[in-house]
């Protein structure tokens, strides 16, 4: 019995010190995860719009967000007085902010409403951002986020 109780002791210590081992690895991957999801596996939302009423609207209408989601594909993430600026009058022939805005908020489908006013927002930040000297690495990670779902929904609408 003498030898028991020690081969007892030593496994309940294995067992104690394999538990806070596998509790501090899981904290460690809980901290040190990615949570920022993948644009292009994000669950898209149902279309609800009439059949072809989006791909009318984006050919006549809209068609100044499709030139912005074209013009804002690849956002540099270096904040440079040149890059800006031509960044910012490229959009301003696009029509502007109100413009855009406008724009964006007419888009006949929710889902895809939703969408493109969260990627004029999101080329705003950047470009507000970009005017101020800011880092620019997660404006343009937002704008291609947002860029990337928009493409999706209008990929899936036969919007060309």
């Amino acid at each position: 019995m003498a030898g028991v109780r020690p081969r007892r002791f030593r496994w309940g210590v294995v067992a104690l010190t394999a538990g806070v081992l596998a509790l501090g690895a899981g904290a460690a991957w809980f901290l040190l995860r990615d949570t920022t999801p993948d644009p292009a596996h994000v669950a898209l939302p149902p279309a609800t719009a009439s059949d072809g009423a989006v791909r009318a609207y984006f050919a006549g209408d809209g068609k100044p967000l499709l030139d912005l989601l074209t013009a804002t594909a690849d956002l540099p993430d270096k904040n440079t007085r040149a890059a800006c600026t031509d960044i910012a009058a490229g959009l301003d022939r696009l029509g502007g902010p109100r413009v855009l805005g406008s724009k964006a908020g007419e888009v006949p489908d929710p889902g895809i409403r939703d969408a493109a006013v969260n990627h004029v927002a999101a080329v705003g930040d950047y470009l507000a951002a970009c005017g101020s000297g800011r880092p620019l690495a997660e404006p343009a990670e937002s704008a291609h986020f947002s860029a990337t779902v928009l493409r999706r929904l209008l990929d899936r609408e036969n919007v060309r």
